[in-house]
């Protein structure tokens, strides 16, 4: 890929009338699919957790697509109704090695606040592994602040 060109598009994989989400997309290594096992390959091995935390609902995605149908990386959205009215929450997001450093990331969060504003959010809200520091030095880079800490206790059977 030497010029990388691509668009952010947002899909709702929940509506099948969503420009036909899986049709965006070429099937097998630079598939939809394999770029969510990749993440969820790579934050396993990052964070020491299994696969299946890292699981992926179907909902609303920003996603980076080459013009030749690459998926180069995604963002899920999640838009709180009862916490945090106004806001909109950043569950997983991915961009893939081959292409990381070229700005992708950026436009992605570009196009979810353009999202944001189109439906009244006031906030973006994105929750990061502490062990993925790429990820937490990328987030300070793009105008997001540390505002919480969160805290994980084990329930033993």
């Amino acid at each position: 890929m030497d010029q990388l060109e691509y668009a952010c598009v947002l899909f709702d994989e929940r509506n099948p009338e969503s420009e036909k989400f899986t049709n965006n997309f070429l099937l097998g290594e630079w598939g939809w699919k394999l770029c969510q096992d990749a993440y969820k390959t790579e934050m396993s091995l990052m964070t020491g957790l299994p696969e299946t935390e890292f699981g992926i609902e179907k909902g609303l995605t920003v996603c980076a697509v080459s013009k030749d149908k690459r998926c180069l990386g995604f963002i899920n959205l999640y838009i709180s109704a009862d916490n945090a009215p106004g806001t909109l929450c950043i569950g997983h997001a991915y961009v893939r090695p081959e292409v990381r450093e070229k700005g992708v990331y950026k436009r992605m969060v570009e196009r979810t606040e353009k999202f944001a504003k189109d439906i009244g959010a006031k906030r973006i809200i994105s929750f990061i592994h502490w062990g993925n520091k790429i990820s937490v030095r990328t987030h300070r880079h793009l105008g997001f602040k540390e505002m919480m800490v969160g805290y994980v206790k084990e329930v033993e059977e």
